[in-house]
C-alpha cells in the first residue's frame, strides 16, 4: 500500500484538478492492478482484517478498470476513487507512520 500511496501522491494535484492525460490514467490503473496483485499474494491477515482489506482492494480494482478503459466511467473520477481507497486503508489499518494523501 505504501507504493500505491507514493504513486498517487506524485499525481495528486493533477488528479484533484482533473488534468491528467489519458496515458497517465492508464499508468495509474496498471500500477494499481500490479500492486493489488502483490498485496493479495502476500496477504496474511486474520479473517476480519482480511475482509476489510478486500473492501479497499475492490475499490482500487474498480477504479483501475475505469482508468484503464476496461469499465465504463470517467477516469478522473476513478482516480479520485482510488485516492479515497488509499486513504481508507489508513483509516482501517494500524500502519505505523501512515500518512493520508492530502
Amino acid at each position: 500500500m505504501e507504493t500505491l500511496r507514493s504513486t498517487f501522491a506524485e499525481y495528486l494535484i493533477a488528479i484533484r484538478k482533473g488534468r491528467l492525460a489519458a496515458k497517465d490514467y492508464e499508468t495509474l490503473g496498471a500500477k494499481v492492478d500490479s500492486e493489488v496483485g502483490n498485496i493479495v499474494a502476500q496477504c496474511k491477515l486474520e479473517p476480519k482484517a482480511d475482509a476489510m482489506l478486500h473492501l479497499v482492494v475492490a475499490d482500487l480494482l474498480n477504479a483501475a478498470a475505469v482508468m484503464r478503459g476496461k469499465a465504463p466511467g470517467k477516469p478522473a473520477a476513478a482516480a479520485r476513487q482510488a485516492v479515497h481507497a488509499v486513504n481508507n486503508y489508513g483509516r482501517y489499518f494500524d500502519h505505523p507512520q501512515w500518512q493520508p494523501l492530502g
